[in-house]
């Protein structure tokens, strides 16, 4: 657990404030074949920042109170923070390494928006807390725990199309993740797995939390493990999909994804920026495997997903 205190980041972007366990293992290594459970499973996608009051007054608790209620096997639940928040997942370049200006937001913003439904205005920023549930725009300030769980109950009902079962290994500074996907009924389309590097039980700043200099946030996304295994080219999808076309019920498909987490000090970024530093603990580490269907060049359909913790 970090206390820590932050300087002010410049913002880059605009942003309305609307202010059997078959997936995992303990990261220690292989725990044998994977089995896909033939299980559906929602997803939640929280859209924050630090500096946002409604964020920290009722948004991130609620959140955080989902999380806890409902726990991991039925739903996959995603902090995603925007640009301008201190817990923007950044990287360096490695051109830029020994300049501590320049530092790089992570691709996830720009390719997961138009698949989570977060509407925008005509200046292009949005509201937030938003909550996006199983693409599909949930709401801002109306979300509770009780839209959450009558959402998940609706839509874990439906028969999975496709199952998706996923490993966290760690060792030293590499992470891991195997996953294997089934499909359980003849499927037409391009399917893509994104995977994305989760933070729990970060402490640190936010506004209109009771504690504002140390608050608790949890699942915070904090890289995406598509892109060859580099911080500096990450991708939030994958070149190519795991299925195309007419793709057969009961096909299965198994990939290892990467990621060489990089630990940054001040002479790779400028402390005046506040950036909350990511300091990768395995044990507070999870991986969030998303399956999607390609629904055109700027939009995917969430499909399930898992998380190995």
């Amino acid at each position: 657990m970090k206390k820590l205190a932050f300087m002010l980041f410049g913002a880059s972007l605009l942003f309305v404030a609307g202010c059997k366990k078959e997936s995992t293992d303990d990261g220690s290594g292989d725990s044998g074949a994977l089995v896909v459970e033939k299980k559906q499973r929602s997803m939640v996608g929280y859209v924050t920042a630090t500096w946002c009051g409604p964020c920290g007054a009722y948004g991130g608790p609620n959140f955080k109170s989902a999380l806890s209620q409902f726990g991991e096997d039925d739903i996959t639940m995603l902090n995603i923070h925007t640009s301008t928040s201190r817990l923007t997942p950044y990287f360096k370049k490695e051109s830029s390494m020994n300049n501590p200006d320049s530092v790089f937001i992570t691709p996830l913003l720009g390719g997961i928006f138009n698949s989570l439904n977060i509407p925008t205005n005509s200046n292009g920023g949005f509201s937030i807390p938003s909550f996006s549930m199983n693409g599909g725009f949930l709401g801002t300030s109306n979300v509770d725990v009780n839209t959450i769980k009558s959402n998940m109950d609706a839509h874990n009902a439906n028969s999975p199309q496709i199952g998706v079962a996923a490993r966290k290994k760690i060792s030293g500074n590499t992470i891991s993740v195997d996953i294997k996907t089934k499909t359980f009924e003849e499927l037409t389309g391009d399917y893509y797995i994104t995977a994305l590097v989760l933070e729990d039980q970060v402490y640190g700043v936010q506004t209109g939390a009771p504690d504002p200099n140390n608050t608790e946030h949890r699942n915070v996304v904090r890289a995406l493990m598509n892109g060859g295994g580099e911080m500096y080219n990450q991708k939030l999808f994958g070149d190519m999909p795991f299925a195309s076309g007419t793709v057969a019920a009961n096909s299965e498909y198994e990939t290892t994804l990467t990621l060489n987490y990089k630990k940054y000090t001040s002479a790779n970024i400028n402390p005046a920026f506040g950036l909350v530093e990511w300091d990768m603990v395995p044990a507070d580490t999870k991986i969030a495997v998303i399956v999607w269907s390609k629904f055109d060049q700027n939009k995917y359909i969430y499909v399930n997903s898992v998380v190995a913790k």
